[in-house]
């Protein structure tokens, strides 16, 4: 649990490490990138995402099928705000996402796709966040709450087995 130590420092306690992903140290191959990217997504994100700023786009072995992995806060504006129009989510992604989520935030792009991120942008500014703040470390204490007494039953088991079986 976290204990306040002022309203800025909190301590963290380290008896408890919750389950994490080991990245694969390559790009996984279609097939099992497919499976999993539908298990998990992030178990299949490989080790080079976490330490380059950005991942050069790939090819996932299919015709028009490419992916690019942004991680620079930088690249991330000029990808999502200054040059989001040079970046298009592609038709499979459409395709495969669409039927679930409609033309949300996610599938949309364009002007519709402007028009959901200035509506829901007061919801992410700073001071807004920070006012959240107390909410959200009862939720994240609550959960680890729930993860402690379930570890026993959940040790050896990927963070999506967690996830799936302690909020069900």
């Amino acid at each position: 649990m976290f204990v306040p130590k002022s309203e800025a420092t909190f301590v963290p306690d380290t008896s408890f490490v919750p389950p994490r992903v080991t990245p694969p140290s390559a790009p996984l191959p279609f097939l099992r990138a497919i499976i999993t990217l539908l298990d998990n997504p992030i178990e299949a994100w490989p080790q080079a995402v976490y330490e380059q700023r950005f991942w050069e786009p790939r090819s996932l072995g299919v015709p028009g099928w490419r992916y690019l992995y942004v991680l620079d806060p930088d690249a991330i504006r000029d990808v999502l705000l200054e040059k989001q129009g040079g970046f298009s989510k592609g038709d499979v992604f459409r395709r495969l996402l669409r039927p679930a989520l409609g033309d949300a935030i996610l599938t949309a792009e364009g002007a519709h796709w402007r028009w959901q991120r200035q509506a829901a942008a007061p919801a992410f500014r700073h001071e807004r966040l920070l006012s959240m703040t107390p909410s959200m470390t009862r939720a994240a204490e609550a959960t680890l709450a729930r993860w402690r007494v379930g570890a026993p039953t959940l040790t050896g088991t990927s963070p999506a087995t967690w996830c799936v079986r302690l909020s069900t």
